[in-house]
């Protein structure tokens, strides 16, 4: 999914910087599409800061840049998967009929002071 990469600097400069060889330029209030990772990446790689006289931070310098989905979300479809050998089902009984007919032969381990701690809702 593409993520969009704002540049939202506060007195609308133009932000310009080299990442992975390619110049990057995203005009003030605008964004470009990039890969999740990527923009990431990008809004995490260092950008130098220039001072001024007084000794403060040139505003050109700035690096104001936020991510946001590009269009909904895409939802995650849930899955079960066999604690056995990590094969994926759609549903719970699907999942249960694969275990029953495959490894049905196998004893189940039972720790009644897990169970008790689980039930408690305490971490290990």
């Amino acid at each position: 999914m593409q993520w969009q990469v704002w540049n939202k600097h506060p007195m609308g400069y133009t932000h310009k910087e080299k990442f992975k060889g390619e110049d990057i330029i995203i005009k003030a209030g605008e964004f470009i599409l990039m890969d999740y990772e990527e923009a990431v990446q990008f809004r995490c790689q260092y950008f130098p800061m220039k001072l001024l006289g007084d000794n403060t931070q040139d505003p050109m310098t700035f690096k104001v840049i936020e991510l946001k989905p590009n269009g909904k979300p895409e939802e995650a479809k849930p899955f079960y998967v066999s604690p056995v050998d990590g094969k994926k089902f759609e549903t719970q009984q699907e999942l249960d009929t694969y275990l029953k007919e495959n490894f049905a032969d196998r004893e189940k381990v039972v720790d009644p002071e897990l169970d008790a701690t689980i039930k408690k809702g305490k971490k290990l």
